[in-house]
């Protein structure tokens, strides 16, 4: 079963199973999976399974995760890139929603400690970041040269 393990943002840490055929990320009360996140709309994206036709003839049915923004105010991306439509999803694909970063896993793992450590082998790290991210350190956190 694929999960989401978020990576950045206020829910940083956690792991969310995609034990459905679709879910509704956002910050609402009603969404599958609920982000604290004040950049994230209400029902900010959805993660969904799609089935296909069969793989090689096989008659086994094909599966596709996709996500889809839901017009949502600050958009959705997959590895940097702003998604317009219903987008694919691939191992290790870096969800953006608001300022919360979350990578695609195909597999459950038994803690979000495994599920992070193996995200960050297969992330992609060519991923470009948004000019909307926060920065890492505060400008009060910032020292100037002249300071000790």
């Amino acid at each position: 079963m694929p999960c989401l393990i978020v990576i950045t943002g206020p829910n940083e840490g956690q792991m969310f199973d995609l034990n459905a055929n679709k879910h509704v990320l956002g910050r609402g009360d009603d969404c599958c999976i609920q982000l604290v996140d004040e950049k994230a709309s209400r029902n900010h994206c959805t993660v969904a399974c799609r089935t296909g036709n069969s793989l090689g003839g096989t008659n086994i049915p094909s599966k596709q995760w996709v996500l889809e923004d839901l017009g949502s105010s600050n958009g959705t991306t997959v590895d940097g890139q702003k998604i317009e439509a219903s987008t694919p999803l691939a191992e290790g694909n870096l969800i953006g929603i608001g300022t919360t970063k979350a990578v695609f896993l195909r597999d459950t793992f038994d803690s979000a400690e495994e599920a992070r450590e193996y995200a960050d082998s297969v992330t992609n790290k060519n991923a470009t970041v948004s000019d909307e991210s926060w920065p890492l350190d505060p400008p009060w956190m910032s020292k100037t040269l002249g300071e000790n």
